[in-house]
């Protein structure tokens, strides 16, 4: 029995994705492959700093508290507009992928 069992959670998604990485690393040993993964390894790292859960960690500063804390409205508006422009530039990758496939 884990108490924060949250904690086993991250540690086992980040850790599978780092092995992912290794493994195209070790096929492929190309880059523009791995660069994704790593991308979404921080995006995960970012999130789980983001808000902090379980009683061992209550006290402590994470990302949700900073931004509340000093009322700092214009950071989170910038970090909203970052989202959705990333989230715009996805769909958009993905609606022209879908094009080039349909093409005979």
């Amino acid at each position: 029995f884990v108490e924060e069992e949250h904690n086993t959670w991250y540690f086992l998604v980040s850790t599978s994705m780092v092995l992912f990485v290794l493994q195209i690393w070790k096929k492929e040993g190309r880059f523009d492959d791995v660069k994704h993964v790593l991308i979404l390894l921080f995006a995960f790292r970012l999130m789980c700093n983001w808000n902090q859960t379980g009683s061992k960690w209550v006290d402590e500063m994470d990302i949700h508290k900073f931004l509340l804390r000093n009322n700092s409205t214009f950071i989170i508006q910038i970090v909203l507009i970052i989202a959705s422009n990333v989230l715009c530039q996805i769909m958009l990758l993905q609606a022209q992928a879908r094009k080039t496939r349909k093409r005979p």
